[in-house]
């Protein structure tokens, strides 16, 4: 039961208040009550006080205090009862000899007591902070289905469209390419075409990232060091960080776990993060800093997780819950597809993708959880 007491449990601040002095208290008033059958009142009501601060040594630190409390009253006691130092306890022998052992008996019954009970309110309090883990996992999978399911079916829809524009748009460069070798190679009637020609081309690129959203590569799944993902990331978004005055940091990166992914899409993922960020602080006055980390989750519940966090402002409340939803954007020049095929990508390595600010002032955090691949285990 694990009862034993050490020293600093039994001398601190809380022991002495409220066993100890009590005992010297009780000790005192009973040693000098005079002896004699008139004064027996005194002694029977100087023993019973005994057991408030064997109760409450019981109360500070369950058995392992309250049993050392009572040895301790019957040796203070033991001289007063048998020995008549100063004066005997006018009670009779078995009457004292009955009462120390119950001191024996209340402490280990109350030790025992107290030692279940919280026992029992740790392992409830275990139990309940389980049960909020499991229903803020079952929600952030509730959630993830949701997404999932909605991106499929915008995906679904937005290839139709895709495909039904695309035909007549290449219909419409193939016949613009055969009017403009009828045309003049100058003038503002050549300007209007090539314009023309521009604007076609734009909305290819535009169909193109629909297509990328709707109909999205299938990873190649192979088992690979999450660290090379955070590495390479690093490499190829230095060159734009840099021209638009931002520092990236590769921080703290945890090396030799194994996950199953598609290295390629992986370091896309990251890289729509990263070049994301890149946009939002290359305005911003003070300090532009994209710092890159990747551990083992603080829980070691089995996933690897990749961070991106930025210096730039905080998201907006009112953002954070639609920031990977497809065509959502804050930029005039953007798509709002870039963190929309991110969340489908992170969807299909099975791992989780979330937004959040953190800090003070508060900045920035997207966090990329991946499935660590068990020993022994491979995805079909």
């Amino acid at each position: 039961m694990g009862i034993s007491p050490s020293w600093s449990a039994l001398f601190e601040r809380r022991m002495v208040v409220w066993v100890w002095v009590p005992i010297v208290l009780i000790s005192v008033l009973h040693y000098s009550s005079a002896g004699g059958p008139r004064w027996l009142w005194i002694h029977d009501v100087a023993r019973r006080l005994y057991y408030l601060p064997i109760i409450g040594a019981a109360f500070v630190h369950g058995a392992k205090c309250s049993i050392p409390s009572a040895f301790v009253v019957i040796a203070v006691y033991l001289p007063h009862a048998f020995v008549g130092y100063p004066a005997m306890d006018p009670a009779s022998g078995i009457e004292k000899f009955l009462e120390m052992l119950l001191y024996m008996v209340v402490a280990s019954v109350t030790g025992i007591l107290v030692d279940r009970e919280r026992r029992e309110k740790k392992k409830q309090a275990e139990l309940a902070a389980q049960l909020a883990s499991s229903l803020k996992e079952k929600e952030r999978m509730a959630d993830q289905l949701i997404r999932s399911g909605r991106l499929t079916a915008l995906g679904e829809l937005t290839a139709g469209i895709a495909h039904e524009i695309r035909n007549p748009l290449h219909a419409m460069r193939g016949t613009a390419e055969i009017v403009g070798d009828e045309l003049p190679s100058s003038g503002d009637i050549h300007v209007m075409w090539e314009r023309h020609m521009a604007e076609i081309d734009r909305l290819d690129r535009v169909l193109e990232r629909f297509l990328a959203f709707a109909r999205p590569s299938p990873p190649t799944l192979v088992a690979l060091d999450p660290a090379m993902i955070l590495r390479r990331t690093a490499t190829l978004i230095e060159a734009q960080a840099r021209r638009d005055h931002v520092r990236v940091e590769l921080g703290r990166v945890e090396d030799g776990t194994r996950i199953e992914g598609d290295l390629d899409l992986l370091v896309q993922v990251c890289l729509a993060i990263g070049v994301n960020a890149i946009q939002f602080m290359k305005n911003r006055e003070g300090e532009r800093c994209l710092r890159l980390e990747g551990r083992r989750s603080a829980d070691d519940d089995g996933w690897y997780v990749v961070r991106l966090a930025n210096t730039g402002p905080p998201i907006p409340s009112a953002h954070l819950e639609r920031i990977f939803d497809p065509f959502f954007t804050t930029r005039n020049a953007g798509s709002g597809l870039g963190l929309a095929i991110a969340a489908r990508i992170v969807d299909m390595h099975g791992g989780r993708l979330a937004a959040m600010n953190v800090g003070e002032p508060p900045h920035p955090l997207f966090e990329v959880g991946l499935p660590i691949l068990r020993p022994g285990s491979h995805r079909s």
